[in-house]
């Protein structure tokens, strides 16, 4: 996701943090960038496909592994991307 930011977007940044919610603590990962946006959202979230260069399996592994996941993207804007995943504690 970070390699992404970088070779194909007119900036952003990749953030990672630790949370807590009820008890339970995780990590929040926030992918913000200034890119073409996402023409195909449904096409981006399959394992495998790229829309360059890369394996294609940033956004698939991430929404796999996410108890929470959201993606917002506007074609020509850019695309916000957040993450989170908990542990019980």
């Amino acid at each position: 996701m970070g390699l992404n930011v970088r070779d194909h977007t007119g900036g952003g940044v990749f953030l990672a943090r630790m949370i807590k919610d009820k008890g339970d603590i995780g990590v929040e990962f926030v992918v913000l960038d200034r890119g073409p946006g996402i023409k195909d959202l449904s096409q981006a979230l399959e394992m495998g496909w790229s829309g360059g260069k890369g394996s294609g399996y940033g956004m698939y592994v991430l929404r796999s592994v996410a108890d929470e996941f959201e993606v917002e993207s506007v074609v020509g804007s850019g695309t916000k991307i957040v993450g989170r995943k908990f542990f019980k504690a």
